[in-house]
């Protein structure tokens, strides 16, 4: 299946992947290893085993994330996540 997106008259056809697929072929998808309860208005709460991507790691210990399951976008504790290619991931 395919996708068709026409901008300025242009019709470009791009591939339609399965969010599946998605899971296992971006390095920027995390899963949640605890659930957390958002405390401020920047903050996005999550629950264990959410998968999250990652938008903007550039501070240490918060990072904006939008979660796979709700589509929203906040801050997460970096510690409280882990690649989801990781060992640490694993149940």
């Amino acid at each position: 299946m395919f996708i068709y997106l026409e901008t300025q008259n242009v019709k470009k056809r791009y591939p339609r992947f399965d969010r599946k697929l998605r899971h296992h072929t971006n390095d920027k998808l995390y899963v949640a290893l605890f659930e957390y309860k958002m405390r401020d208005v920047d903050e996005m709460g999550f629950e264990k085993g959410e998968h999250l991507e990652i938008v903007d790691n550039s501070h240490p210990d918060w990072w904006k994330a939008r979660s796979l399951k709700t589509n929203l976008e906040g801050y997460v504790p970096s510690n409280f996540i882990a690649p989801l290619s990781s060992i640490e991931a694993e149940p």
